[in-house]
Parts: C-alpha cells; sequence; structure tokens
C-alpha cells in the first residue's frame, strides 16, 4: 500500500482516537487529513519520506516517526498538543521543525543524524529527551528545558556537562559511552535518583558528594580504582562497579540501603567491607580475585548471588544466608557442596563446568529439575549441570526420572574405601622391593629384588586408626620394552608412585617418567620417592624444573629415602605420604547403592572363577541388580570406575574395531597383563623374525612358565585371538595376515646397515622435536605403514618404507636422539615433490594428538654434505606476510636465501602449496595473504592428482559424520553431481538439489540414504569416489573442506 486513499474505512473514522501502523508499507500520509480527532499516531517503521499530511491533527498527542525514512521535520508546525513524539533511527540532521511544539513532554533522538540541539529553545515542558548515540559534542541548547527530569546521553560525543548545572530537576541522567573524563557540573543536581557513567573516562567520583538522592548509579567499565566520593550517598539501592579496577570495597561503609551490589570483574580478593549491609539482596562477584565468601555472613536478605568463575574452594560462609534463591558457582575451584543443605529457599544453582566429588542428597530434596544448559541463565528454576563433572557419580544418572534418582539416594549406601596406587620407575629402581616393605609394615628384610615380570598387582591394608581402606598397589616392570604396555592402564583417577635411584642421573629418571603421566593422566596426583642408596654421591634433584616443566601433574611431594637400610632413612614418611594420598582418591569417599556395590562383587566372584566374563554376563549381572538396558550409561560408568580401581579391564568406551572385543567385556587385569609380557619377552630367536610372530607359535609363547607374573595359568587358543585383539586397539600389534603377528616392541634393536639409498636424485629430511618422544610414536607409526616396508626394513627405533605409486623412499628414525622424530626422503626426478612426506606428517600429527604429544617440526634441506634447517610454522609465518624468500646461514654455505613456496613444497606437498596459494587471497585479512588459513583449510586431503583418493576421504568423512559440513560444500557437490554422465551418480545429485532447503543434518542423512540405495557394489562406489575427487580441481570447493 503506497497511501491511505485504499483504505475507505478512514472515511468512516472520523472519531478514531488511536492507530497504529508499525512496519505497514507505507509511503505516503495522504488519507489521514481527516481524523482530525486523533490522539496517538504510530508510524514506526514504515516507508515515509515526508511529513505532509499531518497538518491537519490538531489534537495529536503522541507521535512515533521512529526507524521511517524522513529527513525533515517539515509538516509538524501545526501539532502544538503534541506531548510525545519518537524520532528515534530517522535521517534527520537538523531539529528545525520543533518550536512550535511548547506541550512537548517526551522527545526520542536516539540514533539520529543531528549534531547540534539547536531548536529545542521553546521547548519548555519537555521532562524526557533522549539522545542516544547522536553526534552532539556539546550541551548548548539546552539552557531552557529547566522542567528536564530524564536525560539520555549515552554515546554522545560530548566531553564536558558544561550546561548541566541548573537542571535541578533531573532525576534520570544518562552519560554511558561518553568521553566525559570529569564529573565537574553535576553538583546541583541534588534531585538526580538514577546516573548512568558506564564506560565514560572518568577516573574519579568526585563531583557526586551532593547527589544525596541517588538511587541507582552505574560505573561499569570505567577507570575508578578508588570509591571514595560514595560516602555521602546514603540513600544509594542499586551500584554498578562491573569491571572496575577497584582492588577494595573502602568506601562504601555509609551505603546501608544497598539493594544490589554488583562487583564482576573487579580485582578485589576480600569481602572486607561488606559486614553492614543487611538490607543488600543481590550480589554479583563473579569472575573477582577472592578465594574466601568470609564477610557474607551477616548479609541474611540476600536473595541472589553470583560467584561465577571465581578462586573459590569452599562454600564456607554462606551458611547464614537463608533466603538465597539464586546461586551461581559456576566455573569455580569449588569440588565439594557440603554446607549447601542449609540453602533450602534455593530455585536456581548453577554448578556447569565443574568438577565435583558428588551432589549431595540434600539437593536433590530441594525437587527442583536437573537441566543441562548452556543458556542457564533463560530458566527461572533448577540445577544446571552443564559440563560438570562427578568424581563419584555417573553424570547420567541426573538425565533419569525423578523417581530413579530419588531411588539412588534413598537405597542403603555401601562404602568403597578403595584406591590404586601405580608404582613407575626405571628397571632395578627398587620399586617391588619398596612394596614389598611396605606391605611388611616396613620392616628391612632379604626381598626378592628380580625384574618384575610384567605388572603384579597386589592388596595393601594399611594399619593404624581410620586407616580401614584397601590400596590396589599396581608394580610395573621397568624394563623399557614394556614401557609401551603402562599407558594401556594409566588413569586420571590413579595415585602415582615414581620411584627414582640417586645411582642415575635422578632429574632425568623423574622427567621421563612425569612426561608419560603428563601425557596418559593428566591431573593425577604424583609423589616422586627417591630412593638413596648408600655412598652414592648423587646430584640433587632439579625441583624448581619439575614443578615448573609439569604443570598439568600434581607433583604431591618428593621424599628421600632408603629402601634396604634398617634404619628408617624416611621410608615412613614415604610410606604415610602414599596412604594419605590414596585416602583423599575420590573412591576412597565414594558410596554406592548397596544393588551397585552387589554388581562389583558379583564382578569379583567372577573374575575368581573365570579371567574374563562375556559382555552379556556382564548386563545379566546389572540386569539382575536393577540395571536394566535403559541405564545402559549408568552401566558403562559403573565399567569405567571398575576400571579406574584396577577391579578389571575393560573396552566399553571405544566401539571402532570391536569384532572380538565384544565378546570379552570385563577381564582380569593380571590374566592380561601376564600375557602381553610373555609376548613381548618371548625367545626373539627362536619365535620373531623382524618383529613378527606366527600365529601358530603364540598358545606355545603364552604357556610357557618363564618370566611371568603368574606362572602357572594358560591360555586357549581362541583366549590367544583375544589378546591379539587387546594389543592391536592399543596400537601394541599389527595383524599382517591370518598367519603372522607384527609387534614393534619385539624389532631388532640394532640399526640396519646400509639404510640410505644413493641412487635417488633427491634428499631432503624432516624432524619432529619433543620433549618427550614415547616408543609408542614410531611404533604406531610402524604399524600404520605396515604395507609400505621396503624389503621388510625394520628396527625397535624405525624403518624404511616406500611409495609404491610414485618410487618415494623414506627412513624414519627414532633412535638417534631421545626426543627427535627424523625422516630422511628421497625422490626420483618424475616423484610429486612432498607428497610421500605430507602423508607421514598427517599420520604423526593424529598420534600425537591421540596421545596428546606437542612437537615443533623442521624442513631440512642438504648441500654439499651441509644441512641447513627451518621451522615450519616460522615458513608458514613467512609466506603469510607475503614473503617469497627467507634467508639462512650456515658456516660452510654461507649466508644464502631460499624460497619459501619451495621448502613447503617439501613439507606439505607441492600441489597443496599450488592449492593454497590459490585458494589464499580468499582468506586474506589486514597484512596476512591468507596463505596459513589456506594450507590448513586443506587439512589432511592429500594432492597428487589422485582423484580417486581425494573422493574416498571426503566419502568416508561424510559417512563417518567426520567432517564439519557446511552449506557451500553441500551445494557445490550437489551442483556438479547432478550434471554427471553416470546415471547413478546424477540421480545422487538431483536427490542432493531437491534437498537443499532441509537443514545440513537432513541433508547429510540424505546423502548417506542415497550412497547405501545405489553404490552398493564396488565399482558403482570407485565411480562415484572419482567424480568426487575430479571435483576437487574447483577451487571453489577445496576452500571450503574444514579441516
Amino acid at each position: 500500500m503506497q497511501d491511505f486513499r485504499d483504505r475507505m474505512f478512514l472515511d468512516k473514522k472520523t472519531n478514531l482516537w488511536t492507530l497504529i501502523l508499525i512496519n505497514e508499507e507505507i509511503e505516503s500520509l495522504t488519507g489521514l487529513e481527516n481524523l482530525k480527532n486523533l490522539q496517538k499516531l504510530n508510524l514506526f517503521g514504515t516507508q515515509i519520506t515526508s511529513l505532509t499530511g499531518l497538518e491537519n491533527l490538531e489534537n495529536l498527542q503522541e507521535l512515533n516517526l521512529g526507524e521511517t525514512q524522513i529527513t525533515s521535520l517539515t509538516g509538524l508546525e501545526n501539532l502544538e498538543n503534541l506531548q510525545e513524539l519518537y524520532l528515534d533511527g530517522t535521517q534527520i540532521t537538523s531539529l528545525t521543525g520543533l518550536e512550535n511544539l511548547v506541550n512537548l513532554q517526551k522527545l526520542n533522538l536516539d540514533g539520529t543524524q543531528i549534531t547540534s540541539l539547536t531548536g529545542l529553545e521553546n521547548l519548555k515542558n519537555l521532562q524526557e529527551l533522549y539522545l542516544f548515540r547522536t553526534q552532539i559534542t556539546s550541551l548548548t541548547g539546552l539552557e531552557n528545558l529547566k522542567n528536564l527530569q530524564v536525560l539520555n546521553l549515552f554515546g554522545t560525543q560530548i566531553t564536558s556537562l558544561t550546561g548541566l548545572e541548573n537542571f535541578e530537576n533531573l532525576q534520570e541522567l544518562n552519560l554511558g559511552g561518553t568521553q566525559i573524563t570529569s564529573l565537574t557540573g553535576l553538583e546541583n543536581l541534588v534531585n538526580l535518583q538514577k546516573l548512568n557513567l558506564d564506560e565514560t573516562q572518568i577516573t574519579s567520583l568526585t563531583g557526586l558528594e551532593n547527589l544525596k538522592n541517588l538511587q541507582r548509579l552505574d560505573l561499569f567499565g570505567t577507570q575508578i580504582t578508588s570509591l571514595t566520593g560514595l560516602e555521602n550517598l546514603e540513600n544509594l539501592q542499586e551500584l554498578n562497579l562491573f569491571g572496575t579496577q577497584i582492588t577494595s570495597l573502602t568506601g562504601l561503609e555509609n551505603l546501608e540501603n544497598l539493594q544490589e551490589l554488583n562487583l564482576f570483574g573487579t580485582q578485589i580478593t576480600s569481602l572486607t567491607g561488606l559486614e553492614n549491609f543487611e538490607n543488600l539482596q543481590e550480589l554479583n562477584l563473579g569472575g573477582t580475585q577472592i578465594t574466601s565468601l568470609t564477610g557474607l555472613e551477616n548479609l541474611v536478605n540476600l536473595q541472589k548471588l553470583n560467584l561465577d568463575e571465581t578462586q573459590i574452594t569452599s562454600l564456607t560462609g554462606l551458611e547464614n544466608l537463608k533466603n538465597l534463591q539464586r546461586l551461581d558457582l559456576s566455573g569455580t575451584q569449588i569440588t565439594s557442596l557440603d554446607g549447601i543443605e542449609e540453602l533450602t529457599y534455593l530455585k536456581t544453582l548453577d554448578i556447569s563446568h565443574l568438577k565435583i566429588h558428588s551432589i549431595p542428597k540434600a539437593l536433590v530434596e530441594l525437587g527442583l529439575e536437573f537441566v543441562f544448559s548452556e543458556d542457564f541463565w533463560l530458566y527461572n528454576s533448577g540445577i544446571n549441570l552443564y559440563n560438570t563433572t562427578i568424581a563419584t557419580q555417573p553424570i547420567s544418572l541426573f538425565e533419569q526420572p525423578r523417581e530413579f534418582i530419588e531411588a539412588y539416594y534413598d537405597a542403603e549406601q555401601v562404602a568403597v574405601k578403595e584406591s590404586k596406587v601405580i608404582f613407575l620407575g626405571d628397571g632395578g629402581a627398587g620399586k617391588s622391593y619398596t612394596i614389598a616393605r611396605i606391605k611388611d609394615n616396613d620392616l628391612p628384610d632379604n626381598y626378592d629384588t628380580e625384574a618384575t615380570p610384567g605388572v603384579d598387582i597386589t592388596d595393601y591394608h594399611p594399619e593404624g586408626e581410620n586407616n580401614d581402606i584397601t590400596i590396589n598397589f599396581w608394580d610395573f616392570g621397568g624394563q623399557e620394552i614394556m614401557h609401551a604396555m603402562h599407558r594401556c592402564f594409566l588413569t586420571t583417577r590413579t595415585c602415582y608412585v615414581v620411584v627414582i635411584c640417586n645411582r642415575w642421573d635422578l632429574t632425568r629418571q623423574a622427567r621421563y617418567w612425569l612426561k608419560s603421566i603428563d601425557s596418559f593422566a593428566k591431573g593425577a596426583p604424583v609423589i616422586i620417592a627417591i630412593n638413596k642408596w648408600k655412598g652414592v654421591n648423587d646430584i640433587p634433584i632439579d625441583t624448581t624444573r619439575l614443578y615448573d616443566e609439569f604443570k598439568n601433574v600434581e607433583i604431591v611431594d618428593i621424599v628421600p629415602y632408603s629402601a634396604k637400610r634398617a634404619e628408617n632413612d624416611g621410608f615412613d614418611q614415604l610410606v604415610s605420604k602414599i596412604v594419605a594420598q590414596a585416602k583423599k582418591m575420590d573412591s576412597c569417599s565414594m558410596y554406592l547403592p548397596e544393588q551397585w556395590a552387589n554388581i562389583r562383587k558379583e564382578v569379583l566372584e567372577s573374575a575368581k572363577k573365570n579371567p574374563y566374563i562375556s559382555m552379556e554376563d556382564y548386563y545379566g549381572i546389572c540386569d539382575k541388580n536393577g540395571l536394566g538396558e535403559e541405564y545402559q550409561q549408568i552401566r558403562t560408568w559403573l565399567l569405567d570406575w571398575f576400571n579406574d580401581l584396577g577391579i578389571c579391564f575393560s573396552y566399553h568406551k571405544d566401539r571402532d574395531d570391536m569384532t572380538k572385543l565384544a565378546e570379552y567385556k570385563v577381564l582380569d587385569p593380571k590374566w592380561l597383563t601376564n600375557a602381553v609380557y610373555k609376548l613381548v619377552n618371548c625367545n626373539k630367536k627362536m619365535f620373531v623374525k623382524n618383529g613378527n610372530i606366527n600365529n601358530y607359535l603364540l598358545s606355545a609363547i603364552l604357556n610357557t612358565t618363564k618370566e611371568c607374573v603368574i606362572p602357572d595359568i594358560t591360555y586357549e587358543d581362541y583366549e590367544c585371538d583375544y589378546i591379539l585383539e587387546v594389543m592391536r586397539k592399543f596400537n601394541l600389534s599389527y595383524s599382517v595376515d591370518d598367519q603372522d603377528e607384527f609387534v614393534p616392541a619385539l624389532c631388532e634393536n640394532e640399526t640396519p646397515k646400509n639404510l640410505h639409498p644413493i641412487s635417488m636424485s633427491s634428499h631432503y629430511s624432516y624432524e619432529m622435536r619433543y620433549s618427550y618422544l614415547p616408543d609408542a610414536v614410531v611404533h604406531q607409526l610402524m604399524i600404520k605403514c605396515y604395507s609400505l616396508l621396503d624389503n621388510g626394513i625394520v628396527w625397535r627405533k624405525g624403518m624404511r618404507i616406500k611409495d609404491y605409486s610414485t618410487g618415494a623412499i623414506a627412513v624414519v628414525d627414532a633412535g638417534g636422539d631421545n626426543s627427535v622424530l627424523r625422516i630422511d626422503i628421497y625422490e626420483a626426478n618424475d616423484t610429486p615433490t612432498g607428497f610421500f612426506l605430507h602423508q607421514l606428517r598427517e599420520d604423526i600429527k593424529k598420534i600425537n594428538a591421540k596421545l596428546g604429544l606437542e612437537a615443533k617440526d623442521y624442513i631440512l634441506v642438504h648441500e654439499n654434505g651441509e644441512s641447513v634447517e627451518f621451522r615450519v610454522d616460522m615458513l608458514i609465518a613467512a609466506k603469510d606476510a607475503k614473503d617469497s624468500q627467507v634467508p639462512q646461514y650456515n658456516e660452510k654455505l654461507g649466508y644464502k636465501h631460499y624460497s619459501v613456496d619451495k621448502l613447503l613444497g617439501m613439507t606439505f606437498g607441492v600441489e597443496n602449496v599450488k592449492r593454497a596459494n590459490e585458494i589464499a587471497p580468499s582468506f586474506a585479512e589486514g597484512n596476512s595473504s591468507g596463505f596459513a588459513k589456506a594450507i590448513y583449510n586443506i587439512g589432511s586431503i592429500i594432492i597428487n592428482n589422485n582423484h580417486q583418493t581425494i573422493g574416498e576421504d571426503i566419502i568416508n568423512r561424510l559417512l563417518d559424520d567426520k567432517i564439519a559440513v557446511n552449506e557451500k560444500l553441500l551445494d557445490l557437490l550437489a551442483d556438479n553431481l547432478k550434471n554427471n554422465d553416470d546415471s547413478d551418480i546424477k540421480h545422487l545429485g538431483d536427490k542432493m538439489q531437491k534437498e537443499k532447503r532441509k537443514s545440513i543434518p537432513e541433508r547429510i542423512k540424505g546423502f548417506r540414504d542415497g550412497f547405501n540405495d545405489w553404490f552398493k557394489t564396488g565399482e558403482n562406489v570407485v565411480k562415484l569416489t572419482k567424480a568426487i575427487g575430479a571435483i576437487m580441481g574447483i577451487a571453489e570447493l577445496l576452500q571450503n573442506i574444514p579441516k
């Protein structure tokens, strides 16, 4: 509708008082002339550009022109009865036209383009004036508006308050976001009740002394560091200090009428000064540096308290806040909710992002719903467990119906009182002797000092009052060949004792084992036990370095002792430390409902009869004790606990490659570790060739009685198959075929001769330098690349492999330095540069991520017998900065410049670098060429003009839901596939095209369904993979493939 002439009903509505036309498609006011009785007209968001047509509406009292297209106020002259006028968001630049509106009481100019207040002089009855984010720089023009009660200057360009001196009737003043640096000019505003100074440049509160009627004061984001100047504001009820630089509450003493106080993000570390605020109802302490709640005891009327992201570790101090209704503890350091039972009026409790011991019964008795929401602030009631970790209860418990939750708490509870302590250390450090002596009440004796053949698991029951617990000691064999197996059993809910001996470098020993714990059991508590041998002058351990380097490991204590000497020499102290830490573990203070405890008991009883039970048997035990299929998450959680306590060893977390693993759900750890130890310590000359064991010999190896924890145990043939499956799962071995198993740990120690080919035309190297490089990295890479072994050349620390599609050869060696993995690449003239290394590099990065390892990588070029190295991340930075060459100095080669593209081509593959250069402009920002984002956006897709490889990669990731698919990628796939000559591929493309309006998950499901319907044969899959791979030639599509 262009104007009102089509609205014939208006001619008959001449007595109309109110007309609301918000966002109507109106461009003209023609047709309103006869509505002379109209008192209220709302034209917000219409398309009008002129006010012609309003001249006769002399009775109009309220007019809303907000967000219209008007640029002039011509047409308002006759509206002398107007009391409220809204011009917010219009394009006006001048106030000419308002002179006659002498009865105006409210004027909204928010967001207009005005730069001056000229034109307001006659509006002496004006009470409310809104100038939010206008371009005014001065208050000149307001002098006559003595009746103003509300003035909003937020976001204007004013730098001074000159002009406000005489506004004694002003009650609300908003100066937020202005450029003022001083409060001079506010002294006479004695009736002011609300003052907003948010995000101004003020550094002092001088000037507020006379504002004794002030009830609300906002100082958010100002630069104030002191509250001096607030002393006289005794009527203040709301004070917002969010994000200020204050470090103390000094200055608030007289503000006893405060009801709301916001201190979020301030620098306060103590609550001293809050003691007398008995009228306080809302207090926000979020993001402050407080560590204690001392000072809140008297705030008995407090209803809302925010403590999110503070450093508090205890709820002590909240006991008296009986009226508290809303409490936010999210992101704090709280681990226990003890004390919260006093807060019986709670309606909302946010304990998201916490790591707590348990949910107390008192919380359940509040009758509140358990919620898992990132937007909990929208809820009026409930207990938020979003991203919360509960140590002794399954989080899924609180997703069950309330009847089940209440039954859990009402059930008879059985104390677990059990924990697991793992002893780690080099062979001969004294682990086994120490454990034997602990179990023999600290008495020295001639204990067996033979190397532990595998993992020895024993129970220890400490004596003394309040020591009614069981500690499961796990003694890991220290021989290097066993280290790869350790990580299978390292968990965070375990206490570790690292035994080091002063016969060797103490710091080196400690760092080696701490790195292992840091990689596989972050956050676990560790006791470092230094076994002192008599007569050895040791170099003191570098404790400063250990504490600085291993911040993700809780080093509880470093205890020197003597394992063998009769005089105590610290042994008692070591034992007391171990027992004390074992008692602190969650499991020692954990209670299980009687039925759950019965599950644990029956699993243990089953283990005495058989070394494993099937998945079905375990679920049968659960069913019998009230945990049916509908509580699958809880059944799985119990297995986690049993696993961490050392009761059993289970494989329920990862269902990939679960063929035979599914048959045996729960095992006796001794039975399993005994078998693995026998395999990796078998007679190599008799049973092993190049790391390969013939499967027919497995039974003979596993049933030998020499050197093992349980010498009399036997293994059936079908059990041998299962043990291999366990080893494969942890990448300890690889199934070569039906006859042979490859075990990297069984490869020969000696590096083969004539490793490096001499006939290849190109040679460059790549190094990953670690602070800690476990054998697991190179062993997993061996397993990944076994099919590429060149003439079976492999040894315990490396291998020689060949890319049979290109002829490139790589020598992988982790034995030259204990922290460097080196790859030497040899290529012929026609070999695509960098393709083979890029594949290997991606594989290593995945292994590093899985093992929690970090490394810096380097590319090395060789000239005239010299090597020149470049850090890969620095090359990427140089390319991103648009540098084409980088300088490098070598003593013999001198100072030279090297091509950045050539060096990156060696690392990522020449084709990948070319593609990244093509798409880089779309990622460019500022001085960045966009190359860094482009090369990482290409990610792990290997470009070698091999469409099939690329297509397989995309299809697999789509089908497995492992690609962060965006809309552009799906659109381009649909557009290209529907134009393919193959009918089935075209059919799939048409289906994808029709589903373009659906959500991304629905579209992915459509692709999967289409794939399953039309590509059941290998031949058809090949067609599709090649078709998708060919599309990769489109750079536009490539840049939309997420990493």
